[in-house]
């Protein structure tokens, strides 16, 4: 019986396998792929699975395609709701033509490019060119499985990558990258007054490179607003921070437990809260409109250790003022977002606090430019800031790549549609691959997915059923 690409992601989405905890869905893709059959390699040293299909009677010698993608996905659970991420495979939530998963992200960045390989590997009817697929790890967290790898092992002629796009949008191109870490000295002194815990939630967040242009709210930005707003009319001290997430997803859950020494002989800070959250929420009624700011009082505290007044007044500039959003367009006609910064999370340290920022651009000249901003900053505001190594090289256009005219033909062909054609803005392997094997010419599509890195990211069954039809068909055409 003939396996769709939904059965196999419903497989793949049983079995965990968030970033830098690859081991049960390798085993699982080694393991199916034997049971199917064909032949596999395993790159222990870089953790990438390899599966081939020889070719149809006729097709031998016809350019091989390697078909890649990869399985880790970006982790992140709803308030409130508990996932195992080591051991709970997703629950899936069907509701029509969408599927999402139950106060969880979905994965489908990037389970659907193996969904596709293992229904493609499996079909039949498929009159397929030597076949390969490349189902690389830990790409969420700096594509660490292809930026050292020796790929000579692949034997194709032509990459199709399944991790970009949306449907009927074929990507030539991606933004290079760099993720900093921006540290807060942990120099605290011992402060009494009234204790409050400050509280930014309800923000759609989103994938930092794909959403970035829409101009949501980030939490942790926010929360430096709010600090701003209290320290005009109060004494504040801040005594710690917490923003869970990733770096390359916008933040949109940040907290603070907090001081006011003079909360009873000023303006009522329950009340600037208020007026500071109507504020921020006119800004973002549109993006945001579930945004919510809390501040909920702890009682008087003595000896408290906490920031100076000083130090606080530093964090509170240095989360006002670094960099978030577009920064740059490209200069072209086209007008592409070119550059971008976003700050994700919050890391605990030994010695403070860490708020982790990707920088995002097509000019590495650019990257360089925020990074050298960000480093600036940090050091006026007392803190440092430095790489974290989880920089990545921008994939560059080809306009005269064979693979334009022979995915673009096809999908007029089949739906009568123009194809969209161009880069993204944001980080796909293709760059990395292509550096590192034999491979002449690279191309990525992929289904529609929405909200991408968030716990509202869904798939449109439909798209990922007519996108298994098209790549069978382009694969077929070569």
């Amino acid at each position: 019986m003939k396996t769709t690409a939904l059965e196999e992601f419903k497989k793949i989405s049983a079995v965990p396998r968030r970033s830098y905890h690859n081991e049960k869905i390798v085993a699982y893709c080694l393991e199916h792929a034997k049971e199917l059959g064909f032949e596999t390699y395993y790159d222990e040293k870089n953790v990438n699975v390899l599966i081939r299909r020889p070719a149809a009677s006729g097709k031998e010698d016809k350019p091989g395609i390697v078909l890649q993608g990869h399985l880790d996905m970006v982790e992140q659970t709803d308030a409130g709701v508990t996932h195992d991420w080591d051991n709970d495979g997703l629950e899936l939530v069907f509701d029509g033509d969408t599927l999402t998963a139950n106060g969880t992200t979905l994965g489908a960045d990037n389970g659907v490019a193996a969904a596709i390989a293992f229904a493609l590997l499996q079909d039949e009817t498929l009159e397929n060119p030597p076949l390969e697929v490349l189902l690389t790890t830990n790409e969420e967290v700096g594509m660490d499985s292809v930026k050292d790898a020796d790929l000579s092992y692949l034997q194709g002629k032509y990459l199709f990558n399944l991790d970009g796009g949306g449907e009927g949008c074929f990507v030539t191109g991606c933004c290079g990258g760099q993720t900093l870490k921006v540290r807060i000295p942990e120099e605290k002194e011992k402060v009494s007054g009234s204790a409050y815990t400050l509280t930014v939630t309800g923000l759609n967040g989103g994938h930092s490179g794909i959403e970035i242009g829409t101009e949501r709210a980030n939490a942790l930005k926010v929360l430096g607003q709010l600090f701003f707003d209290l320290a005009k009319k109060h004494e504040l001290y801040i005594t710690d921070i917490r923003a869970n997430g990733k770096d390359n997803a916008i933040c949109k859950e940040a907290c603070a437990d907090i001081i006011i020494k003079d909360a009873g002989k000023t303006e009522d800070p329950e009340m600037l809260i208020k007026e500071s959250e109507q504020k921020i929420r006119r800004v973002f009624r549109l993006t945001d409109p579930d945004l919510s700011v809390q501040l909920a009082t702890n009682g008087p505290v003595e000896d408290l250790l906490s920031y100076s007044q000083d130090q606080s007044r530093k964090i509170t500039v240095l989360l006002q003022n670094l960099p978030f959003g577009v920064l740059h367009h490209d200069q072209s006609m086209d007008g592409n977002i070119e550059t971008s910064c976003n700050l994700g999370l919050v890391e605990k340290e030994e010695k403070g606090n860490a708020i982790i920022i990707s920088i995002r651009s097509s000019v590495a000249e650019r990257i360089q430019e925020v990074a050298d901003q960000i480093v600036s900053l940090a050091e006026l505001c007392g803190g440092s800031a430095e790489s974290d190594g989880k920089a990545y090289p921008a994939w560059l256009p080809d306009p005269d790549s064979p693979l334009i005219p022979l995915f673009s033909n096809k999908y007029h062909e089949m739906y009568g549609k123009e194809a969209i054609v161009g880069p993204v803005h944001a980080g796909l392997e293709c760059g990395y691959i292509l550096a590192n094997s034999n491979l002449e010419a690279a191309i990525s599509a992929g289904p529609d997915i929405a909200d991408e890195h968030t716990t509202k990211e869904s798939l449109s069954i439909g798209s990922l059923e007519r996108t298994f039809e098209f790549i069978k068909a382009v694969i077929e055409s070569v």
